[in-house]
C-alpha cells in the first residue's frame, strides 16, 4: 500500500516530466542555441544541435532526439521513447477526473513512455475561490486525500491525491499573489510498481 507522501512524490515527478517535456519541445523545435533555466530542482542547461538536444542537470547529461512539432513530438533517449502531445482541448475522459464546471482549459499534455505507461495533465483556470474548487473535487472524489493544504504570504495551494485501480490521480489547486483566477492542474498517471 502506498502512502499519501509516496503518491504525492510520484505525481510530483510526473509533473516535473511534463514541464520539462514542454520546455524541451518549445526550445528544441523553435531555435538552435543553448540556454540555462532555473527550476525548483536546480539549474537545467538545454543545448540544441539539429534534432538532438542535450539536457544537463546536477545529475549529469542526457541526449535527447526530438521529432515532431510543437503539438506532437516523439522524444528518444537512452531510456526509451516517449510520445508527448500538447493541445488546448480536454475532456473528462482524457484525464479521468471531472473538469471543473465553467473553467477555461489552458493546456492538455499527454505523455506515454515505452513500457512504463504514461500520464495526462490538464491545466484549467476559474475565477472561483480555492475553497470552492477544493469542495467540488472532494465531493466528486470522496476518497481523495489532502496531501497538502498550504497558505503562504503569496497565496494558497492545495493538493489532493487518490488511487483508483491502476491509476494515480492528483488535483492541484492554487491562487497566488494578485492572480485574478484560481489555477487547477488535473493529472492522471498509470501506476507502475
Amino acid at each position: 500500500m502506498k502512502t499519501v507522501t509516496g503518491d504525492w512524490n510520484l505525481m510530483k515527478r510526473a509533473m516535473a516530466l511534463v514541464s520539462a517535456a514542454v520546455l524541451v519541445l518549445v526550445f528544441a523545435l523553435g531555435c538552435g542555441r543553448s540556454r540555462t533555466y532555473k527550476t525548483s530542482e536546480g539549474e537545467v542547461k538545454v543545448t540544441q544541435k539539429g534534432k538532438e538536444v542535450t539536457i544537463e542537470t546536477k545529475e549529469g547529461k542526457s541526449k535527447v532526439k526530438i521529432e515532431g512539432d510543437s503539438e506532437s513530438a516523439t522524444i528518444t533517449t537512452d531510456d526509451g521513447t516517449t510520445k508527448v502531445e500538447i493541445n488546448r482541448g480536454a475532456s473528462e475522459k482524457d484525464v479521468g477526473i471531472p473538469l471543473y464546471p465553467g473553467a477555461t482549459t489552458k493546456q492538455t499534455a499527454t505523455m506515454t513512455q515505452e513500457g512504463q505507461g504514461g500520464f495526462t495533465q490538464v491545466i484549467l483556470t476559474t475565477p472561483d475561490s480555492v475553497d470552492k474548487v477544493k469542495a467540488f473535487y472532494q465531493k466528486q472524489l470522496p476518497k481523495a486525500e489532502a496531501a497538502m493544504d498550504m497558505k503562504t504570504a503569496d497565496g494558497r495551494m492545495v493538493h489532493l491525491t487518490v488511487t483508483e485501480g491502476d491509476f494515480q490521480k492528483m488535483i492541484q489547486i492554487s491562487r497566488m499573489g494578485d492572480d485574478a483566477e484560481t489555477q487547477i492542474v488535473l493529472m492522471r498517471g498509470k501506476n507502475v510498481d
